[in-house]
């Protein structure tokens, strides 16, 4: 089959036709031969020099497999070589195989043209068989075409194309010059190529090119286009007369060598950095690899072991420490291996007898371990954990600190007396945490002094605790000083003395006004002996100093009327170190009588304990007449309220009674009248019921509400167990009397009423106010005295908080002239029970 016309397509112009000699001659002069290899392996163009080259002529080979080319041997390298997916120019030797059978060797170059989808090869004859370069070239005619493919091949290369001839003139340019080249490609045509691309005359260009044609050898190499900006690959291939120049666009490839350039370099520097970190490094570092290698060992390694380094890398581990896999180290190795996780672990070195903190790390590739001497530490860690045992369940504070005065330990008592938790003050100074605006300073400057000079001390102070309230603590210092003379740590102990500081300045500001105050002042030990008493409370009891120092509080004051309870309640205070302030009847050294208020307060000392106490005692017997006549006179007028109250209501009922029996008396007359027939009876008997329903109401309400009631021959028994059938008549409560302990019971009149409005006020209260379901009333008679107990089911109330009106007033005043006792027991949401306990 015969090549027809070449119409090449023109850079930049794709309809514009170039005669076929001068692409025949630029393909002749290409290489010794020229062929496209379809995507199956068919050949697709044969250049002219097919025949003189190989024997073969274009009709022979185009469309067989270009295996027919290439030798046996090759066959299938060249699968792998011709159709790898590399892009740009590839260059390999392969021997070519002649139509007779003859082998010669040859360089094949060979590109992808994607538009194609074609293998574009140009295979130049080795100088080893050049004496066949001339076979068959009697047969090369002049009237042979060429294929246009090879045209459009050119065009659809993938990568830049260029020729010149010998005086550098273009004389072919594919499209790819416009993107790679920044150039016209229709311009570029016919003109220098140094005048086309002046940035490539004083460049690598120009000399790689030079060196092409000079040695008639393809030249491969990169440089840097100003023109277009851009890194350029170049594949530059010389003919007798002409260069073929392939090229491609590298500059996103030259950016990422660059940048993989730049991170090898920083990948360096750090490495060198970190070498050097690891050799300043205070701890020992070893790299082992996988096998055991060891491939790193830093200078502070070779302290801590004494092994140089010299000795040791390159080597493996079980061969320099011999039986290590029955040590714990060989542990580790296996669970860094297995786990690939990092451990911190605390080792004691069978080698060198001495405890070791490790911090080890696995990769892929190895172990790497960190590793310090803390056998020091941990012998200080064992003492301290001896001492702690001994603090721990004190009732003092216990912080032990380091040489720099930072906390390494506390007890749970310094927790409990400051606020902080060992996290909160690990590694902290007991100066930050606990002084204030009101510590001294002074003790603070002296405690650092005798700190510093690894002294003991002993000091009161004033702290602060977390919420920054102030507490006062003793404290003491011991400092830990080995056998070299080395302090490793200090042991402080605080004992809260806020309480006895407090009592020892309120001592102080007493004693001011003790012996000129007017008040009775007695001091008396833990025993309650009399130590000191002032001026005033010699003259209000009569008893000289001497005479008072030595006794027993009691033995002064008390006497036999003396309340009891005052008196367990002031001896329970006593023992519990308790401030209290009582008022109490006391005895005078002639058996006077006289009442006084009395203040105490213990002082401590500076271990806590009770020092003393101080009592203050003021004479009230004026002001408890005052009150006793006030509260007679009180009773007195209340009795008379109540006896007035009683009179009115008897007038006033008495007058209702008259009332209501003259409308009875006409409810009789208009019955009489219907008797006798006269009037109209039906009129007059419904007067009568209206009139005699009405009286009955309203004696009955009237007589109840204002009205004693009869307490002639009736009985306490009859008159509530009335009052309570009035109640439950209303049906809003159901009540459970029981009256027994009052059956045939006879009391006064003054008790018969009292008792018959205060449940009469009581029951008007519950229901009220209570919203009770259920009332319990229950009387007993025992020792001469009336018991009176009720209890409902309602709501309650606060009686501290509820303001009383008159109702609770006059039952507690009713009680009271009675000389009996009245009390409520509630609370809100728990009922209510009402207490009354009157003497007969």
């Amino acid at each position: 089959m015969k090549n027809p016309r070449l119409d090449l397509p023109g850079p930049g112009d794709t309809n514009r036709s170039y005669p076929s000699s001068q692409l025949e001659q630029l393909f002749q002069l290409t290489a010794d031969l020229v062929i496209m290899i379809r995507a199956n392996g068919s050949l697709g163009y044969i250049s002219k020099k097919s025949f003189a080259f190989t024997g073969y002529t274009e009709d022979e080979l185009s469309g067989s497999n270009y295996a027919q080319l290439v030798s046996p041997s090759f066959h299938e390298k060249s699968k792998s070589l011709l159709f790898s997916p590399a892009k740009g120019v590839s260059t390999y030797e392969m021997n070519c195989l002649r139509k007779n059978g003859s082998e010669f060797k040859c360089r094949w170059s060979c590109m992808w043209a994607e538009n194609n989808e074609s293998l574009i090869c140009f295979v130049h004859q080795l100088p080893d068989d050049q004496e066949d370069n001339n076979y068959g070239k009697q047969l090369l005619t002049n009237d042979q075409k060429s294929d246009t493919h090879i045209v459009n091949i050119f065009h659809g290369l993938g990568d830049g194309f260029f020729a010149v001839d010998e005086n550098w003139k273009i004389i072919s340019a594919n499209l790819k010059i416009e993107s790679i080249l920044k150039a016209s490609s229709g311009d570029c045509v016919e003109l220098n190529l140094w005048e086309c691309f002046p940035d490539m005359k004083e460049s690598v260009f120009h000399g790689m090119f030079l060196k092409a044609v000079r040695e008639k050898l393809p030249v491969h190499f990169e440089g840097y286009s100003t023109s277009s900006e851009r890194w350029i690959k170049v594949h530059a291939y010389p003919l007798e007369r002409e260069l073929f120049v392939f090229f491609q666009d590298i500059s996103e490839k030259k950016k990422t060598e660059v940048e993989l350039l730049k991170i090898q370099e920083r990948s360096i520097e750090q490495n060198q950095m970190m070498a050097e970190v690891l050799e300043q490094m205070t701890s020992g570092f070893l790299t082992i690899r996988l096998d055991g290698k060891i491939l790193y060992w830093n200078k502070h390694a070779e302290i801590i072991s004494g092994i140089p380094r010299e000795t040791i890398l390159g080597k493996l581990i079980w061969d320099v420490f011999p039986g290590i896999k029955d040590t714990p180290y060989y542990s580790l190795y296996k669970e860094l291996l297995d786990s690939a996780v990092a451990i911190h672990k605390e080792v004691r070195s069978p080698y060198l007898g001495r405890w070791m903190e490790l911090h080890a790390y696995s990769t892929h590739k190895g172990i790497s371990v960190f590793f310090r001497d803390i056998h020091d530490k941990k012998a200080i860690e064992e003492e301290l954990h001896k001492h702690s045992l001994i603090v721990k369940d004190t009732a003092n504070g216990v912080s032990i600190i380091d040489p720099e005065g930072k906390i390494v330990w506390i007890n749970e008592a310094y927790t409990m007396l400051t606020g902080y938790t060992f996290k909160e003050v690990e590694g902290k100074k007991n100066s930050e945490l606990l002084t204030g605006p009101g510590s001294n300073l002074t003790i603070l400057e002296s405690m650092k002094h005798k700190f510093q000079n690894k002294e003991s001390w002993r000091d009161e102070i004033l702290c602060y605790n977390k919420d920054q309230q102030p507490v006062w603590f003793e404290t003491s210092g011991q400092p830990l000083i080995d056998k070299e003379g080395n302090c490793h740590q200090y042991f402080i102990i605080f004992t809260e003395i806020t309480q006895r500081k407090r009592a020892e300045e309120e001592l102080q500001k007493l004693s001011l006004i003790a012996e000129q105050t007017v008040n009775a002042v007695a001091i008396s030990d833990s025993e309650r002996t009399v130590s000191w008493v002032n001026k005033a409370c010699i003259e209000l009891s009569g008893y000289s100093f001497d005479e008072a120092v030595g006794k027993k509080i009691w033995e002064l004051f008390d006497g036999p009327e003396t309340d009891p309870e005052v008196i367990a309640y002031t001896q329970r205070c006593v023992e519990r170190n308790q401030p209290f302030q009582v008022e109490v009847l006391n005895y005078k050294k002639n058996g006077e009588t006289y009442w006084a208020n009395v203040s105490c307060q213990p002082l401590l000392d500076k271990q806590g304990k009770l020092q003393c106490f101080f009592s203050i005692a003021t004479d009230i017997t004026e002001k408890k007449k005052l009150e006793q006549e006030l509260e007679s006179q009180r009773n007195n007028i209340t009795a008379a309220v109540i006896a007035a109250q009683e009179k009115v209501r008897a007038v006033v009922g008495q007058e209702l009674h008259d009332n209501i029996n003259q409308v009875l008396t006409t409810v009789k007359l208009y019955n009489e009248l219907c008797r006798d027939g006269i009037g109209n009876a039906d009129e007059l008997l419904g007067k009568s019921v209206d009139l005699l329903q009405n009286s009955i109401t309203e004696i009955r309400n009237l007589s109840k509400r204002l009205s004693a009631p009869t307490l002639g021959s009736i009985r306490l028994m009859e008159t509530v167990k009335e009052l309570v059938e009035s109640i439950e008549a209303t049906h809003r409560i159901l009540i459970n009397f029981d009256g027994s302990g009052i059956e045939g019971l006879e009391v006064s009149q003054e008790i018969h009423l009292a008792v018959y409005r205060i449940l009469q006020e009581h029951f008007t209260n519950i229901l009220k106010h209570a919203d009770a379901k259920f009332v319990t009333v229950l009387f007993i008679h025992h020792h001469n005295q009336l018991q009176l107990y009720v209890k409902d089911d309602g709501k309650g109330f606060d009686l501290n908080k509820t303001r009383r009106g008159i109702g609770i007033t006059n039952m507690i005043s009713r009680v009271s002239s009675l000389n009996g006792k009245i009390s409520f027991k509630t609370k809100t949401g728990s009922g209510c029970e009402l207490q009354v306990h009157l003497p007969l």
